[in-house]
């Protein structure tokens, strides 16, 4: 596992909340106490532990989803490569948080280098005419 408190959040939150076709995420609404509880009450470094953890707080659907094979790791992989963005990442917008609190999303996909600016595009999975898909791109 990755050592640090922000990449032991980072990893669980992209395995409970990344939209990814081979795991059904997390309640999405429940996110806040599940990083509130992750910020206060973990304890350790490694998956088990927060495992356990999870249980003891309540959050049981959370800890069946991470307890899945292999899905922590996998989660862990993109974190390390830097391919998700999570709210336990120094780089994930404030704004976002400031503005639209328990709505934001706890857990994006990366593609790219992050912007070293105050904005960011951000491009949702539905169909986007192509006007709107050149000024993301811009």
């Amino acid at each position: 596992m990755l050592k640090g408190d922000w990449q032991i959040g980072a990893c669980c939150f992209a395995s409970l909340y990344l939209m990814f076709e081979e795991w059904r995420p997390a309640v999405i609404s429940r996110w806040p106490k599940v990083a509130d509880w992750l910020m206060i009450g973990s304890s350790g470094d490694n998956v088990r532990n927060v495992l356990s953890n999870f249980r003891a707080a309540g959050l049981w659907e959370e800890e069946a989803l991470m307890d899945e094979p292999g899905r922590f790791a996998r989660a862990e992989e993109f974190v390390r490569l830097g391919q998700v963005l999570t709210v336990f990442d120094s780089a994930y917008p404030a704004g976002w948080l400031d503005a639209l609190g328990s709505g934001a999303p706890p857990a994006l996909w990366v593609e790219g280098d992050l912007p070293a600016a105050d904005l960011v595009g951000v491009v949702g999975s539905r169909d986007l005419p192509l006007e709107a898909q050149f000024f993301a791109r811009q």
